[in-house]
């Protein structure tokens, strides 16, 4: 089966506080599907400032801490 990919998505945000809160809800969203389907959910970060913006998801309801792989 070919492979076919989509163009790059790319998302602006006025402060980084709406970005971490966009962040924690769209990771909130994933992870929602892969418990759904696979009963676990797998995340990879990259470096630098990025998990400093995942601070948004300490306090979230609905985050599953016990089904994330890392």
């Amino acid at each position: 089966m070919p492979h076919t990919s989509s163009p790059p998505v790319f998302v602006s945000f006025p402060s980084t506080a709406e970005l971490a809160k966009a962040l924690a809800d769209f990771i909130l969203k994933v992870q929602k599907e892969a418990l759904e389907k696979k009963g676990r959910f797998t995340i990879a970060l990259s470096g630098g400032s990025l998990p400093k913006q995942l601070y948004g998801l300490i306090e979230k309801a609905g985050i599953r801490w016990d089904k994330w792989y890392e």
